[in-house]
């Protein structure tokens, strides 16, 4: 996750802003969700790499992200061509990564109250 997540950071302070999107471009919706899935593929191969060591986290991560790519249906140039534009429109992108951001917050605070309320069986 902190290697996609220090590319997005990177990715901020880019050229310029425009605001259309081209029809050949991944919509910033479905990008948004894109990279969600893709900072979740990201962790689960950090997880699966730490519980199992003959993992390799490299391949892991790369299966899981051609698993997203699949998801999406999408194809990893078309992915890059549109991480590119979004690259060059700083301002677009820095609203998709404010929203997973949030979004991920959120889960982060559910997750929390949910383990807050459960109370195994043998807890008492």
């Amino acid at each position: 996750m902190r290697s996609i997540v220090f590319v997005c950071i990177v990715l901020l302070f880019s050229c310029n802003s425009h605001n259309k999107v081209p029809s050949d471009i991944i919509q910033p919706k479905e990008m948004q969700s894109v990279m969600w899935d893709m900072i979740r593929a990201d962790n689960l191969a950090e997880e699966r790499a730490r519980r199992d060591s003959f993992l390799n986290l490299n391949h892991e991560n790369l299966e899981l992200i051609n698993e997203v790519f699949a998801i999406h249906k999408i194809k990893r140039s078309e992915f890059e061509k549109s991480l590119q534009f979004y690259q060059n429109n700083p301002d677009m992108l820095r609203a998709m990564l404010d929203s997973i951001k949030m979004q991920q917050s959120r889960k982060k605070k559910d997750t929390v109250e949910f383990k807050k309320r459960f109370k195994p069986a043998n807890a008492e």
